[in-house]
């Protein structure tokens, strides 16, 4: 039986590992394939390089199983918004920062590299992709966060996905983290001390584009560091 003929759960090490682009991290953070239950401890609000980046390993397995899951199974080709140089699988990397230009081919398995600017409108028909998925970038944006969230959705086909990981300024001050964030927003919408935030990210956001998109996961992750959003697309 090949790996197309089992669900994901029933996945293991030996079958994804020939998936090399990005896979590792998958392959280091690996327990049935399942991101929510992964093999180690989650580390408690902890971030930090090496071996020791409990909750970064979790977060890139989170967005490969969103690959592995819309794009390898069906065929289709995705979008990623700030890769920070590591290269999501199948999908055309958009990270204006990191890399060179590179044309974008619709049929190709790894599309390459593009400059976008993920706060505007995007330069692709409705329904080009079948994912769009981002970490850590959203709260980076400026401009309406409702708006930036529907166009991201605008290029999604139906039945596609947007997944985000964002950081939870319910468990530690997002704002003071890094000079760069815009804006701060919590899972739980908990009252806190430290800087400017937005408050509940459902309500605040999700809520704008109820119209557009069903919400299939949000803040499953438990890493007390960041939460997670998956968007079915209508």
């Amino acid at each position: 039986m090949s790996i197309w003929d089992r669900p994901h759960p029933e996945w293991t090490n030996d079958d994804v590992r020939p998936f090399r682009t990005g896979a590792e991290y998958c392959l280091d953070y690996f327990e049935a394939y399942d991101p929510h239950r992964p093999r180690v401890d989650i580390a408690r609000a902890k971030m930090s390089y090496g071996e020791g980046n409990v909750a970064g390993y979790q977060q890139r397995s989170f967005l490969m199983w969103l690959c592995f899951r819309f794009l390898l199974v069906q065929g289709e080709a995705g979008i990623e918004f700030g890769s920070a140089g590591v290269k999501a699988p199948w999908c055309l990397d958009t990270d204006g920062l990191m890399g060179e230009i590179s044309p974008y081919n619709s049929s190709a398995r790894v599309p390459g590299k593009m400059k976008i600017d993920a706060s505007q409108p995007l330069p692709f028909g409705d329904g080009t992709f079948n994912l769009a998925i981002s970490s850590h970038v959203f709260e980076h944006l400026h401009g309406d966060p409702v708006g930036i969230l529907r166009e991201w959705l605008r290029v999604v086909k139906p039945g596609g996905a947007v997944g985000m990981i964002i950081p939870d300024n319910d468990y530690f001050d997002v704002m003071a983290s890094d000079p760069t964030h815009v804006r701060a927003w919590g899972a739980t919408g908990r009252v806190r001390n430290w800087g400017a935030q937005e408050g509940h990210f459902r309500d605040q956001v999700l809520s704008g584009v109820a119209d557009m998109a069903v919400v299939e996961a949000y803040n499953t992750l438990d890493n007390d560091f960041s939460f997670d959003v998956v968007l079915v697309r209508r």
